[in-house]
């Protein structure tokens, strides 16, 4: 496993699915990390059952994605090359 580079707080009553996750509070830590070009994307043996998909997208294409928190599309435009650990709060 690579370093920490992010954590994610998220307080579900503050975002724009309070209706649903309204009472979730969930602390995401984000490690770098290398994967071999051979490797195929795969759910694994349990795979989370609220899953609907799952994709290895080229850093170029994250503007165009539904991705959570939004705030990754800006920070991985690049990579990690440039993120140290950072928190990045309750973010959505």
């Amino acid at each position: 496993m690579g370093e920490l580079r992010l954590i994610r707080e998220y307080i579900g009553k503050d975002h724009e699915f309070a209706q649903h996750d309204g009472e979730a509070h969930q602390v995401e830590f984000m490690f770098e990390c290398r994967i071999a070009r051979s490797a195929t994307p795969s759910t694994g043996k349990t795979p989370d059952t609220q899953q609907t998909g799952l994709a290895w997208v080229p850093l170029s294409e994250l503007p165009n994605c539904n991705l959570y928190p939004k705030i990754l599309r800006e920070i991985l435009k690049n990579g990690f090359s440039d993120v140290m650990t950072v928190y990045l709060g309750n973010v959505n």
